[in-house]
């Protein structure tokens, strides 16, 4: 049998308005996660220069002093040469033919798949015997129940009640109400969630591996991680202090791809990268906070980081 759909709205394939009037959207995924790294560290800065917070911090100030072996002054200006570097790659990495489809033919191809995966699987239960009314209505009668797809939509065609050359027209059946709202479900909130969900597993994996590499390979920790721990007592923007042989090819070039990988488009690149710059200055902000958000993902992150 082959069904037939109700039309989808026009495509309108093209580059989508930029979300910032002054900067293109294909340049936010490397320059979001600067500037989230600058404003959040900023503000441990203040923390720790006023003594707030002074008992959930890890280290005194005074082995601050004596036992970080590079200033801060060093840490700033690495920090600031490593995201130039980053960002002269990202602008070069920057995809800006990035095309989109309008959201409501996005969510009407959604509803459609839908359409087709119930078609095929009453199709299925058909040759089993099953009969489940629940999933279907009678999109002819004038009292439509809560279930998901229209009845006629499973016979393909519904009778039009217009006649028309003699004969009687056939069309489609429309989307249901539930099959629209399962579209946009898929569209606005799924889709995105696994997406991020799929970033995070590639991201982390990479980070670990490519991490765990430079600690036990010893000529790797010893000409290039060692940079890294020369901060002993961890403050927040020295997460950015490492050797530039361990920043670009992880971070500038790796997590890219990990982001590619998953399909997120340059916003959701952004938005990603400003929450994984969080947990990353979080990790090194030397404050053992009890209600840290981090911790949900990762338990106890700025406890381990500090044993490294």
């Amino acid at each position: 049998m082959e069904f037939i759909y109700p039309p989808l709205p026009p495509q309108d394939l093209g580059p989508r308005p930029s979300l910032l009037p002054f900067v293109a959207d294909h340049h936010l995924a490397y320059m979001v996660p600067v500037v989230s790294f600058w404003l959040i560290s900023l503000v441990f800065h203040y923390i720790d220069t006023n003594g707030f917070l002074s008992k959930y911090k890890l280290h005194t100030s005074a082995e601050d002093l004596t036992k970080n072996r590079a200033s801060r002054r060093d840490v700033i200006k690495f920090a600031l040469i490593q995201q130039a570097a980053q960002c002269t790659l990202g602008y070069f990495m920057a995809d800006g033919t990035e095309q989109f489809v309008s959201s409501d033919y996005a969510i009407a191809a959604w509803a459609r798949t839908l359409r087709y995966i119930g078609q095929k699987a009453s199709q299925i239960l058909l040759y089993t015997g099953l009969n489940l009314p629940w999933i279907t209505y009678a999109s002819k009668s004038t009292a439509a129940s809560s279930t998901f797809f229209p009845r006629d939509s499973f016979d393909g065609l519904v009778l039009n009640a217009t006649e028309s050359l003699g004969g009687l027209e056939y069309s489609s059946v429309p989307f249901s109400p539930v099959e629209l709202l399962a579209g946009k479900a898929l569209y606005w909130v799924l889709v995105p969630i696994f997406q991020y969900l799929a970033a995070m597993v590639l991201a982390d994996t990479f980070q670990y591996f490519t991490h765990r590499a430079f600690h036990v390979n010893k000529w790797l920790y010893k000409h290039i991680h060692y940079m890294h721990h020369d901060i002993y007592v961890p403050f927040a923007y020295g997460a950015f202090y490492n050797h530039p042989l361990e920043t670009i090819p992880i971070d500038g070039i790796g997590f890219p791809i990990c982001l590619a990988i998953a399909g997120l488009d340059s916003r959701q690149a952004a938005f990603f990268g400003a929450i994984w710059t969080f947990k990353t200055v979080v990790d090194h902000c030397g404050y053992d906070f009890p209600y840290n958000p981090c911790n949900i993902v990762c338990p106890n992150s700025v406890l381990f980081h500090d044993l490294q």
